[in-house]
């Protein structure tokens, strides 16, 4: 059996395995190993640190099996846009940390250099084999060509890609396109079925987001950054029923990664019946506007790159590529 410890003295000499907490990191690579199923662990580099978690597949699953689970703070949301039930993931900031894991995975963050990268991959991959192995997923926030060539030294693959797209606001809207739309604010007391019912319609064959119930709705709407003036439905003007909606939110700066405020269109939906008569680009546009008027100067979002109709819109409504994200995915085999 591979020793993880063996591994780190051979790719980061001096490397240690020790319980540690963050205020204790120092020049020697520190991790917190306990005790094996337990269901996290901890490398740290004198310049890279990195976060392994698993997250088990509940008995009763509570979402469809394949659900991305979880939400973290703004300060570590790269993933904002695709909800689902929450799971904090802990040791924030870092860049690339997953918004939200997989069940029955193990998920990766890595906060560290390219000369540094690969060797904490290795020494969380034998980690994992030596906990029972299985499946594993690293998120890499701005992932490039290098990155996948370090990502293949581990034996991980580039599986799936999120571009987060950015717009300057004021955008150029057709107010036209709202004509007809009446535009209301959501209730959770009236709304809540309604708007279940649209979201899991909208997006169904995405695991990722067809599957909300009112608890993790509910959750959602008590979350800090949830503002109730950035929630915004759209009637039909007769039977006053949902035919869509777009909830945003605002993340605060981040200065120390030279990040902006920020308002996001987090998630936008409209119900199939609705579908196909500009609803969406209405939506969107009247969003944005919400947002700059609450003072914001950048807006953004993340969607599929396989998401075609979705990218056409958003390239309509002046959005670009400010980044790409990319999962890495493996099998890690037991030791």
């Amino acid at each position: 059996m591979t020793d993880p410890i063996a591994v780190l003295d051979a790719t980061l000499p001096g490397a240690e395995f020790v319980a540690a907490a963050p205020e204790q990191f120092n020049d020697t690579i520190m991790a917190d190993r306990r005790q094996p199923g337990e269901a996290s662990f901890d490398v740290v580099a004198p310049d890279g640190y990195l976060h392994a978690m698993y997250v088990p597949k509940p008995a009763t699953p509570s979402v469809a099996e394949g659900e991305v689970a979880g939400e973290t703070s703004d300060q570590r949301a790269p993933y904002g846009s695709l909800p689902g039930e929450t799971l904090e993931i802990p040791r924030a900031p870092l860049r690339g940390a997953p918004a939200r894991a997989q069940l029955g995975q193990w998920h990766i963050a890595i906060d560290a250099p390219p000369t540094t990268l690969v060797e904490l991959l290795m020494a969380a991959t034998n980690e994992i084999a030596c906990r029972g192995g299985g499946p594993a997923t690293w998120w890499r926030a701005g992932a490039t060509e290098s990155d996948d060539r370090n990502a293949a030294r581990v034996g991980f693959r580039r599986n799936r890609e999120l571009h987060q797209l950015r717009v300057r606001l004021p955008i150029s809207f057709d107010p036209n396109s709202i004509d007809g739309i009446e535009i209301d604010l959501f209730d959770a007391a009236r709304d809540t079925e309604q708007w279940l019912a649209i979201n899991n319609a909208a997006f169904a064959g995405h695991a990722e987001q067809s599957s909300w119930t009112a608890e993790i709705l509910h959750e959602r709407l008590g979350a800090p950054w949830h503002d109730p003036a950035l929630f915004l439905v759209s009637r039909d003007p007769a039977t006053k029923a949902m035919t869509g909606f777009n909830w945003l939110k605002i993340h605060s700066a981040l200065p120390a990664h030279h990040e902006p405020k920020l308002g996001e269109i987090y998630v936008i939906g409209v119900a199939p019946e609705a579908q196909g008569q500009g609803l969406g680009y209405a939506l969107a546009g009247l969003g944005l506007r919400a947002l700059q008027e609450r003072g914001i100067g950048t807006a953004m979002l993340f969607v599929a790159a396989e998401n075609a109709p979705a990218l056409a819109l958003y390239r309509r409504l002046g959005f670009t590529t400010h980044r790409t994200d990319a999962a890495y995915t493996t099998a890690i085999t037991p030791l």
